[in-house]
């Protein structure tokens, strides 16, 4: 995948990579990344050349790269890229900071306000960006990965999981998830309430603890309470539920009323070894 910060690269470091020599242009490299989004802005900031007698970063150093989109599907959003991969021996290129701040993310029936992605430090392979006009990130020093949900953003989501209920709204209220629907019977819709607190478990999933289901004066059935409650965990699951493939973790999540805040990182891959060269001396140095 044509990565973000590799289309700024290619176009910083010489248009003729990549034919990109401007903002404009590279906001429409982007678009045909991230398909039809509601608006798109891209910024790139580079570092001024070092002066004579100065030492420092030149050639592939940029201060920022910051990309601003609305209306997008998170399986096309440029993360990929951003995972560091070990290449030693590789040259390097290097970005001070890096944000992607994604808002009305969508990802099937589950939406989301705000996606946000910050790193600082990026070092990429700047042979290869130069080589193939793509991006690989080698290391970084700081990252953030942060999903923001706020209350209706679940609606659809709730809605597809439970066909069996409808009017299905969810919110954040007290440090707990709130889920009220309706339950149709004959020509009536009884009114019914879940709770629970939202958790993190095993960095992929979003459980819901403690669950109490509040029918009021109505009887559910055996089954249909069995199948409300069955379908409560996991809330979401990025492998099985929803076939995101980006190698991302969650830490931890905060709860306040009308939001939650999901905070995370993308995951790198364990190094390759490095095979061991014969040296005469070995024995030597390690000691």
């Amino acid at each position: 995948m044509l990565g973000l910060i590799a289309m700024v690269v290619a176009a910083l470091l010489g248009g003729s990579l990549a034919g990109l020599d401007s903002s404009a242009g590279l906001a429409g490299a982007l678009r045909e990344q991230t398909g039809e989004v509601d608006q798109l802005a891209v910024s790139v900031g580079r570092r001024p050349p070092p002066e004579d007698g100065e030492t420092g970063p030149g050639f592939g150093a940029f201060r920022d790269v910051r990309v601003e989109v609305r209306g997008v599907d998170a399986r096309r959003l440029p993360l990929a890229p951003l995972v560091a991969t070990s290449r030693p021996g590789t040259l390097k290129g290097r970005i001070d900071s890096v944000e992607l701040l994604c808002r009305q993310v969508r990802l099937d029936n589950l939406n989301a306000s705000e996606v946000n992605y910050r790193a600082r430090g990026v070092a990429y392979d700047l042979l290869l960006a130069l080589r193939t006009g793509e991006m690989q990130t080698c290391s970084v020093a700081h990252e953030e990965l942060e999903v923001v949900l706020r209350d209706g953003d679940l609606d659809a989501y709730a809605a597809a999981a439970y066909p069996e209920l409808t009017d299905a709204k969810v919110t954040f209220e007290q440090g707990r998830l709130v889920l009220r629907a309706s339950v149709p019977l004959f020509m009536f819709a009884f009114k019914v309430k879940v709770t629970g607190v939202p958790a993190v478990e095993e960095g992929r999933r979003l459980v819901l603890r403690d669950p109490v289901l509040d029918t009021g004066r109505m009887q559910l059935s055996a089954d249909l309470r069995k199948s409300i409650m069955t379908g409560l965990n996991p809330l979401v699951d990025l492998d099985e539920t929803l076939e995101f493939e980006v190698p991302l973790t969650w830490s931890g999540l905060r709860l306040k009323d009308g939001e939650l805040r999901l905070a995370g990182h993308l995951v790198s891959p364990a190094p390759a070894p490095v095979p061991r060269r014969f040296s005469p001396d070995w024995r030597y140095r390690e000691q």
